[in-house]
């Protein structure tokens, strides 16, 4: 049997997430979470740091985090890649 494949849907001119269109409600939070995680850290370190420090950042959450500052961090330390 062949696999089914989706045609990509574009909103805005940007391709949809696969995961927004799965149905899969649990996981489009947990999409929708890292969302609001990464622009946080990006625009407000600050914020993460007291939702850190109160005890209110998943392990899923800080594991988004870490990701996120991996990449930062690869990323300035290897400008041209």
């Amino acid at each position: 049997m062949r696999k089914a494949t989706r045609k990509t849907v574009n909103w805005q001119g940007k391709a949809v997430p696969e995961v927004l269109l799965s149905g899969h409600h649990e996981r489009i939070e947990r999409w929708r979470r890292d969302q609001r995680l990464t622009l946080t850290a990006r625009q407000r370190p600050d914020l993460i740091l007291q939702a850190r420090r109160a005890g209110r950042l998943s392990a899923t959450d800080e594991a988004t985090l870490l990701t996120l500052y991996s990449k930062a961090h690869r990323s300035s330390a290897n400008p041209s890649g």
